[in-house]
């Protein structure tokens, strides 16, 4: 049900008016400035409280890809060793 339908249902005039207005609280489309306030405040918290964790999330996301960075340096050193050893011990047997 939306406004035009309660609209139907009210007579024009000061008691249409007044009763319109009491439909729209109680199916909750006209609500206080105060609550509206209130509630924006709190999403507008909760998206700074997002992005805050989204920063933080990033910054450990940047040092784990250092991290890993370091570790596939040393991991492509190891295996040149490792090759270089094989190659090696194959010449020793031969």
């Amino acid at each position: 049900m939306d406004i035009a339908d309660l609209a139907r249902l009210v007579s024009p005039g000061l008691g249409g008016l007044v009763t319109l207005g009491i439909l729209l609280i109680a199916t909750g489309r006209l609500v206080p400035k105060s609550i509206v306030d209130k509630l924006l405040k709190q999403e507008h918290q909760r998206a700074e409280d997002f992005k805050a964790a989204y920063e933080v999330t990033g910054a450990r996301g940047d040092k784990l890809l250092e991290q890993q960075d370091k570790l596939l340096t040393y991991a492509v050193t190891a295996d040149a060793t490792l090759q270089a050893l094989r190659a090696a011990a194959e010449r020793g047997r031969r």
